[in-house]
């Protein structure tokens, strides 16, 4: 193959993906509904932020979920968050955060998924200091308070009863 050929090959592929880029940015702008604030709010959530939100929240019980797009265990458990923070959404923060490298990569999942709560790009520290090891892993938290964690997918049925038992 000639490089002339090579070239063009090159910018028809160059333009194919500016192309896909650009229609991308333009669905999220105007995409509506609840989770159009969660596609833009893909900001970096650090130790003081965890510390101000468990400070700060007015509901008793917050859960924390570590997860990524490439994560088998956390696709297969989103369809139980978003279903479960549906029902509980006035009594729970439900805070995402997400591991990945790339923001697009989450911002894409959301849409797909139509994730229904927060979720921002965990700082590495706050991850260490966590000591997450493994995803998904969910933090519960009652009035501020570190109360238990849970590795690997959560049901909904494990998730209703462990947040059930924190608000009684």
């Amino acid at each position: 193959m000639s490089k002339k050929l090579i070239g063009i090959y090159i910018i028809v592929i160059s333009l194919l993906l500016t192309g896909l880029f650009s229609c991308s940015s333009k669905q999220e702008t105007s995409d509506t509904g609840k989770n159009a604030e969660q596609k833009i709010v893909l900001k970096n959530f650090s130790m003081e932020d965890l510390k101000n939100l468990l400070k700060n929240d007015k509901k008793p019980v917050i859960l924390i979920n570590f997860w990524a797009t490439w994560c088998g265990e956390c696709r297969k458990e989103m369809p139980n968050l978003i279903e479960f923070y549906d029902k509980y959404k006035d009594k729970v923060t439900l805070i995402g955060l997400s591991v990945d490298n790339s923001k697009e990569a989450v911002k894409n999942f959301m849409e797909l998924a139509h994730v229904n709560f927060p979720v921002y790009m965990s700082d590495k520290k706050l991850a260490q200091h966590l000591m997450v090891n493994a995803i998904p892993v969910t933090f519960l938290f009652k009035n501020g308070k570190y109360v238990k964690y849970h590795i690997g997918s959560y049901s909904y049925s494990q998730l209703t009863s462990d947040v059930d038992s924190l608000l009684q």
